[in-house]
């Protein structure tokens, strides 16, 4: 979802068959055909975590 928000920013629904349009499956090694659900919940949790992971790139940049 994050790759996605930058390359295209696609709603929820299209990041599985996006995904599925680019080398993602083979560079993360995941199934050729993902269980939309799974996807969802994976999403769900990512975006429970936005701040931090927003704090944590943010600082992260501000060292290098």
């Amino acid at each position: 979802m994050v790759l996605n928000r930058c390359m295209e920013s696609l709603g929820k629904i299209h990041v599985v068959d996006w995904m599925q349009s680019t080398v993602l499956p083979v560079v993360c090694w995941s199934p050729p055909l993902l269980d939309d659900f799974a996807v969802y919940q994976e999403l769900d949790f990512l975006n429970r975590q936005e701040i931090a992971l927003q704090t944590h790139l943010n600082t992260r940049e501000k060292i290098n």
